[in-house]
């Protein structure tokens, strides 16, 4: 008959109260439009375990250790900013980050010509604010394409989505400086404009803007 021993088995790992994660980092300001000012941001964040202390850098310090939100209200913020919130337990520390960033608007449409006038690329439409992949859907009446876009984050390619391949060859592009937003100086900025004059016949064509 088979004999078993009882025992204990031993897992080598820490006790909940000494292990410390940092699970969440977010504020409510980490989109804006350059050249406008960011007030009152407000941060939240969560930990697996419970730190000793916490601190957020720059312009705020220690806060109490059992609080997950704090609220920047006395401070102007104009440029990128990274914000890191640092936990300690014990001789544990960890630490991660979340941002304020500013973008400059990219402008996507139609335009008659392979040369438009900056009053003309202004008048487009703006993609949602931020340097994200995006699809246009566009009624295309003897016209062409058309996107501006900083130099610093230019389009890398445009897609026929229905067919999902890359139609950038059959565009042109130019370099220009343009003032993409009023009050602020003109910047470098790459257009691309279609090549060719085009047609979708009262249909929908959507293209893939890639940055």
């Amino acid at each position: 008959m088979p004999h078993f021993e009882s025992g204990v088995i031993s897992v080598n790992s820490k006790p909940i109260s000494d292990t410390l994660e940092i699970t969440k980092f977010t504020n409510d300001k980490s989109v804006n439009l350059k050249g406008s000012v960011v007030t009152a941001i407000r941060f939240n964040w969560s930990f697996f375990g419970n730190p000793d202390s916490q601190r957020i850098e720059p312009f705020i310090g220690e806060v109490p250790n059992n609080i997950r939100s704090f609220t920047l209200s006395e401070q102007d913020i104009t440029n990128d900013t990274i914000f890191t919130l640092k936990a300690t337990q014990g001789n544990i520390t960890k630490s991660i980050d979340t941002s304020i960033n500013f973008y400059y608007p990219v402008y996507f449409g139609l335009v008659n010509t392979t040369t438009p006038t900056a009053s003309e690329l202004l008048s487009l439409s703006k993609a949602k604010l931020g340097y994200d992949d995006f699809i246009a859907d566009l009624i295309i009446d003897d016209q062409r394409t058309c996107i501006c876009a900083p130099l610093s984050n230019p389009i890398t390619d445009i897609r026929d989505t229905l067919f999902n391949t890359s139609v950038l060859d059959t565009f042109i592009s130019a370099i220009v400086n343009i003032p993409l937003l009023s009050g602020l100086p003109p910047i470098p900025c790459k257009v691309w404009i279609k090549s060719s004059l085009e047609n979708t016949l009262g249909n929908k064509i959507s293209y893939k803007f890639v940055f």
